[in-house]
């Protein structure tokens, strides 16, 4: 375990979905929140850019990550953050590399995986050496929790 403090803020950092017990927790300072959740009255929003990640067996490209509820979150490249699609709340930090994903905060190891539920093609935010769903809560903009579960991606 990794405890931080700087300017009030704190960072415990465990073991990354690697184990039933394990989780990542993280909060944002508030100048990154600043800058990646808001904007000043009356201006427009900075442009995301989305990442698109590849099904290796269809060759679907897809921007939309599931977790183990089937919640959505998005990758933007430009701020290198990982985007809540629900509200727009923003996880900085987030390092992608074709369908890899690195969070710089916690050094831990991410893949985007595909499988197919509903009669259509998914991705899924999985652990990168088990392949099993993580389950996301973005708890406030810049604030992450990263849980293991046991799921694979179905019809995978």
């Amino acid at each position: 375990m990794l405890e931080w403090a700087s300017r009030g803020v704190w960072l415990m950092i465990l073991t990354a979905c690697s184990s039933a017990s394990s989780e990542d927790v993280a909060r944002a300072d508030s100048a990154e929140t600043a800058t990646l959740g808001s904007t000043p009255s009356g201006s427009t929003p900075p442009e995301r850019a989305f990442v698109t990640f590849v099904d290796p067996d269809s060759g679907q490209a897809l921007q939309d990550v599931r977790d183990a509820d089937r919640e959505i979150v998005r990758f933007d490249s430009a701020s290198q953050s990982m985007i809540w699609a629900a509200n727009g709340d923003p996880v900085g930090g987030w390092i992608t590399s074709g369908n890899d994903l690195r969070w710089q905060r916690s050094g831990g190891a991410f893949r985007v995986r595909f499988g197919s539920e509903d009669g259509e093609r998914r991705a899924y935010f999985t652990e990168a050496a088990g392949g099993t769903i993580c389950d996301l809560s973005i708890y406030a903009p810049g604030q992450l929790s990263i849980s293991p579960t046991s799921e694979t991606p179905p019809g995978s």
